[in-house]
């Protein structure tokens, strides 16, 4: 059994303190949604634009944890996509999916929406489902071209000392 060396970075980024954002983000976005559609007037004619533009909303917001771990990925581009993926999964995507499901129930046996909140929330569902693995593309894309980009500048610079040997 060999025991790793543990950066501080490393460390820092598997902590519970990195875990409790992303956990708060997934659970709290849906809340959100859900909570602004309740608010909405049912009687406009534009709320089915608003409720679009949320949602858009909501997908931004929850592309966040993701692109925190892309530039992370950026800066330490040997890191395994394991721990990323895991944490991505149990912190992120299915906290999202439960929170989605839960409120909408919830909303719909306590509150305002009705049926529409059913299908609102299997349009949350769906987009917390097909966001993270297009993310772990991304995570992987991006460990690629990192290490491609390390390559390529010390190529460059065996190149450049190569030819300072020659000038002398």
């Amino acid at each position: 059994m060999t025991i790793k060396n543990k950066t501080k970075q490393e460390k820092d980024l598997f902590s519970a303190n990195a875990f409790v954002p992303k956990l708060v983000i997934a659970v709290f976005i849906p809340v959100i949604f859900f909570t602004v559609v309740a608010l909405l007037p049912t009687g406009d004619e534009f709320v089915i634009f608003y409720t679009l533009g949320l949602i858009l909303v909501c997908t931004v917001l929850y592309l966040i944890p993701f692109a925190s771990n892309v530039f992370y990925l950026k800066q330490n581009p040997e890191k395994s996509l394991k721990g990323f993926i895991l944490s991505d999964l149990f912190f992120v995507m299915l906290p999202a999916c439960f929170s989605s499901v839960l409120v909408a129930c919830g909303f719909y046996l306590f509150g305002k929406g009705g049926d529409s909140n059913n299908l609102f929330a299997i349009v949350l569902c769906v987009i917390f489902a097909v966001t993270p693995p297009l993310a772990w593309c991304f995570y992987w894309v991006s460990k690629k071209l990192s290490k491609f980009e390390k390559r390529l500048r010390k190529t460059e610079q065996l190149l450049i000392d190569s030819q300072s040997e020659e000038r002398e």
